[in-house]
């Protein structure tokens, strides 16, 4: 079987649920660019990102030379940091009240038992933030009760010693989960899940299910097809937000490569 060089590889990434966006990942990009040239000793080199008139996309290209070989590469990066940091701007509470629906839902529908049944690793990482939370309130509610006896003792009517206790419940912990957040993720773990359920079903926001610059990307990709490798990578819930988009491109992409017969093309979530 004859070896097949790549010499021109195209890649489309929807990047995963991560605010930081497009700047956080073009530098990270670039710095393990570096390290990949240095351990295999390659020439690599990488343009500037440019983006679309919208935002919604940006696009960059890297250049890798060997001795016998040389590959360009079209890279993609699909954006949409600014509806993740819509959502994180959301309220505490309100983030906090569908994160618990949502897992409970789960708990009821059998969906956790499935997850603990094919990979407890998998349904310990959706437990965590709910355990987390559980340890914070009973804190709290011990702190809360304490203050409740506190005012009694110097003689506070029962129900306004319960009203004060229950208002200090409810500022102690949202602080604690305010305040905490950059140890323990609990609010970014609750929007993720929160986004992935949600904007993955029909009746999501009109802005998750296609983004007009994401499908003119893949459909100029697919009818052009000069490259010879193509792949379509999604980190962790990439794909959950656009469905529509994924299925418009998909179809079209499948169409183009059973009529051109292209030789290497994927997609990795």
């Amino acid at each position: 079987m004859s070896l097949v060089r790549v010499q021109h590889r195209h890649i489309i990434y929807v990047q995963g649920y991560d605010p930081r966006g497009l700047a956080q990942y073009y530098r990270m990009f670039r710095t393990e660019l570096r390290k990949f040239g240095r351990l295999y000793r390659l020439t690599a080199t990488i343009s500037r990102p440019q983006s679309t008139p919208d935002g919604e996309t940006a696009s960059w290209t890297i250049e890798t030379k060997a001795s016998e070989w040389q590959t360009r590469t079209s890279y993609d990066f699909l954006r949409f940091e600014d509806l993740i940091q819509r959502d994180l701007a959301a309220p505490i509470w309100s983030t906090v009240f569908q994160a618990v629906l949502i897992y409970w839902r789960l708990v009821f529908s059998g969906t956790i038992a499935r997850f603990w049944k094919a990979h407890w690793r998998f349904a310990t990482f959706i437990t965590y933030p709910h355990f987390l939370l559980l340890i914070e309130a009973m804190l709290a509610l011990g702190l809360a009760f304490a203050f409740e006896k506190g005012l009694e003792a110097i003689g506070i009517p029962k129900l306004l010693a319960i009203a004060a206790a229950a208002t200090a419940f409810v500022t102690v912990l949202g602080s604690a989960l305010k305040y905490t957040e950059n140890a323990t993720y609990l609010l970014y773990l609750w929007k993720s899940s929160w986004s992935a359920t949600v904007r993955a079903r029909s009746w999501a926001p009109k802005s998750w299910h296609a983004r007009s610059s994401w499908i003119r990307i893949w459909r100029g990709m697919v009818r052009a097809l000069s490259c010879l490798r193509s792949e379509a990578i999604s980190r962790s819930s990439g794909f959950m937000p656009c469905p529509r988009t994924s299925a418009i491109t998909f179809a079209c992409w499948r169409s183009s490569l059973r009529s051109t017969g292209s030789t290497a093309s994927r997609a990795r979530m």
